[in-house]
């Protein structure tokens, strides 16, 4: 427990609001900054109950007392790890999250609850400022064959990771030959049309097997049947693209394939990393990506070559 009397001696105190007139002039955070000693003071009001309720209140079972006491002693290594050890990104949820936790927080009962959302936004800002959040690297890289299905902006860029990461052998299929080209300039192994009637045996002759991976960069019925159709047992078929209307599926071969279906559309911090250390290689070339470039002044041309399907990346430039 860290200290036995803090939630009868230490009032609830949070983080002073800025005026309103001054922050709608920037993008700073809302609360003016708490001094380390008083956040270890709050997190002191935590009683470490028998039952603490706080875990069933957060929908991530936080080990909340657990990182209060640590925080309140000042081991802020140790706090960071028990609060990683349930939530992959607390940057988020200290910020955006509304706290459930604090509303079945005990002391709440006849007091106010313990600031539980600044403990834990606290803890990994703090975290971030030590050097102490890093990305947990696999083991090892598996090298598996992957399909890429699209090859737009999104396709591209997945072309990247998939690269990065060492996939054995790389093959992306798309409507435009253009496009296709150029993912075989960027280092695709093998590119094929998406309009082929055969494409899923076409592709499984040439690689001489069924696909580890499949990322749908598309997301329509069709891109989403094939994906299906070439994932190999117990494969994976990830969804990238955004979808603009709903698609049916084919449960049976699912079932029988043993296929997992995933999104891909949350953002965790490894993610960031993995991201910046990508377009930070020298085979990373955004102006490949880039294939049309329009002034301000011809914008609806700009937005019409973007919907016609035959560029990459179009952009408007405003100086």
């Amino acid at each position: 427990m860290a200290d036995p009397k803090g939630f009868m001696t230490t009032p609830r105190e949070t983080p002073t609001r800025r005026p309103v007139d001054v922050r709608i002039q920037d993008w700073r955070e809302v609360y003016e900054p708490q001094s380390l000693e008083h956040l270890q003071k709050q997190a002191g009001r935590c009683m470490d109950c028998g039952i603490p309720f706080c875990h069933n209140g957060c929908p991530l079972g936080n080990l909340i007392p657990e990182w209060n006491d640590l925080i309140y002693r000042g081991d802020m290594s140790e706090a960071i790890d028990r609060l990683h050890a349930t939530n992959n990104f607390p940057e988020f949820t200290g910020r955006l999250c509304p706290a459930p936790c604090e509303t079945a927080c005990v002391v709440g009962i006849n007091r106010d609850a313990v600031t539980i959302k600044q403990v834990e936004l606290r803890t990994i800002e703090e975290a971030f400022g030590a050097g102490n959040v890093k990305p947990l690297s696999p083991d090892r890289l598996t090298g598996k064959t992957v399909a890429i299905l699209g090859c737009g902006t999104i396709g591209l860029l997945t072309l990247y990771a998939a690269k990065y990461f060492n996939a054995k052998t790389i093959v992306m299929t798309d409507l435009v030959e253009k496009k296709r080209n150029l993912a075989k300039q960027i280092g695709a192994d093998l590119v094929f049309d998406a309009a082929s009637k055969t494409l899923p045996s076409d592709i499984r002759q040439a690689v001489g097997q069924s696909i580890d991976v499949v990322y749908d960069c598309v997301a329509i019925q069709q891109t989403v049947s094939q994906a299906i159709s070439l994932a190999d047992k117990a494969g994976t078929v990830m969804i990238v693209g955004v979808p603009s209307k709903e698609v049916t599926v084919p449960l049976p071969i699912i079932q029988d394939h043993q296929i997992r279906i995933q999104g891909s559309a949350t953002y965790l911090p490894a993610d960031y990393h993995d991201s910046i250390k990508i377009i930070s290689q020298p085979s990373f070339k955004a102006k490949e990506i880039v294939t049309a470039i329009f002034p301000k002044d011809q914008a609806q041309q700009a937005f019409n070559t973007a919907i016609a399907g035959e560029q990459i990346k179009v952009l408007i430039r405003f100086s």
